[in-house]
């Protein structure tokens, strides 16, 4: 419905998945999101 739209998630170190954010496709290999998606995540 919507091709653009993405799900920004993260697997944590014992595995579980979570979503965090939502962006949009700017191309085949790029995301453009908001810069609190991907600050301040732990190292991994």
């Amino acid at each position: 419905m919507y091709p653009w739209i993405s799900r920004v998630g993260y697997t944590s170190n014992t595995g579980d998945l979570s979503f965090r954010c939502g962006g949009s496709l700017i191309n085949q290999l790029y995301v453009v999101t908001a810069a609190h998606c991907v600050t301040n995540l732990p190292a991994g």
